[in-house]
């Protein structure tokens, strides 16, 4: 059996965050979707960086340092009606001192990666 990444080790800091309602929603689609885990390149970020999102939330992995965790957004609330518009709060779980770097445009780079996967751009529009 495989660990989840992120039982492998503990995160070295946890921050509070509000995830941005597109981002959020359009995740949550490609994991309704695909009414399983997916795993999503993500080239805006490294060439060997990707994610896994899933139901424990939304992991950025080095697949060059054998899927060692970076950064997680973790913790969502539970499954209730809320409006759409709304950021949506959660934890953000860094697990790399190097981390940092890509924090920034982790949450643009997972929105473009989830977009793709759903065949459209971020803005809307077909690719």
């Amino acid at each position: 059996m495989q660990v989840h990444p992120l039982d492998r080790l503990p995160s070295l800091r946890t921050i509070p965050k509000r995830v941005p309602a597109p981002v959020y929603n359009t995740l949550r689609v490609v994991l309704l979707r695909s009414g399983a885990d997916v795993r999503l390149p993500l080239p805006h970020l490294g060439p060997a960086l990707w994610a896994l999102v899933d139901g424990r939330g939304w992991v950025v992995l080095d697949g060059l340092q054998e899927d060692l965790p970076l950064l997680a957004w973790t913790g969502f609330p539970p499954k209730v009606q809320r409006p759409l518009h709304e950021a949506v709060p959660c934890e953000l779980r860094v697990f790399h001192r190097c981390a940092g770097m890509i924090m920034g445009e982790g949450l643009e780079a997972l929105h473009h990666a989830g977009a793709r996967h759903l065949g459209r751009g971020v803005g809307g529009a077909a690719l």
